[in-house]
């Protein structure tokens, strides 16, 4: 359901045909869990009326930003644009305080930027509001890529890195474009079995501790492992 007063912002005429609109756009999706949790939170960015842009970190299949897209039209969000960051090259070389737990294995998830477009197309996506960033996080995430994109704010930023070492460049990274309501996704939350000190839990949490201005408000949890948050900066 939207929340109140979502819809005091069309005429009476226009109300219903809207609603029918967004109802309509979601059936002919074919919704799954996935799909399901990425509605809740464009939604949220649309009625929130969040600026910025989408960024996903760890693009496999090109199946969650197919429905990053899909989520973002079924509520209107024209401007948005869609970077996508991988190595498209699979997982690193597993190491450190990753190796502790046997979960991933180097050159997992591996698929070509090319397939990544042909994934995107298959599943409908406009590829020219598409961004790629290819290469390893800590090789590319600069700040002279920063200087280079166009982005100023992230509406919604889905971190899919599974791992510690590459979650801990792609948060410094994303700092600067962090506002107060952006929703941030971590697909693998709960990996490691949900260890504080593994993984993407550990990466936030240092994250954090350096960054004060910036808190995490739990938001919705998603499929076995995945959690979201919505961040909030002090001005």
């Amino acid at each position: 359901m939207a929340p109140l007063g979502f819809f005091d912002r069309f005429t009476n005429d226009d109300k219903f045909s809207t609603l029918r609109c967004i109802i309509d756009n979601i059936k002919r999706l074919g919704v799954d869990e996935f799909g399901s949790i990425m509605l809740k939170v464009f939604e949220y960015a649309s009625e929130m009326k969040l600026k910025g842009d989408y960024l996903e970190f760890g693009c496999f299949g090109g199946y969650t930003m197919t429905w990053a897209y899909k989520a973002a039209k079924a509520f209107g969000m024209k401007d948005i644009k869609f970077y996508g960051f991988d190595s498209f090259e699979g997982l690193p070389e597993i190491k450190g305080v990753d190796a502790e737990y046997p979960e991933f294995k180097g050159g997992e998830f591996c698929s070509t930027e090319k397939q990544f477009y042909k994934d995107l197309k298959r599943g409908g996506v406009d590829i020219s509001r598409v961004v790629t960033i290819p290469g390893w996080y800590d090789g590319t995430l600069s700040d002279e890529l920063s200087e280079r994109l166009a982005v100023k704010e992230a509406a919604v930023i889905l971190v899919d890195c599974d791992l510690y070492c590459s979650t801990v460049p792609v948060l410094e990274f994303i700092t600067k474009y962090i506002a107060d309501g952006t929703v941030i996704l971590f697909d693998d939350w709960n990996c490691f079995r949900s260890s504080p000190e593994h993984g993407e839990q550990r990466a936030v949490r240092e994250w954090l501790e350096r960054y004060k201005d910036i808190t995490m408000t739990k938001y919705l949890p998603f499929e076995a492992f995945g959690q979201s948050f919505i961040a909030h900066r002090k001005s």
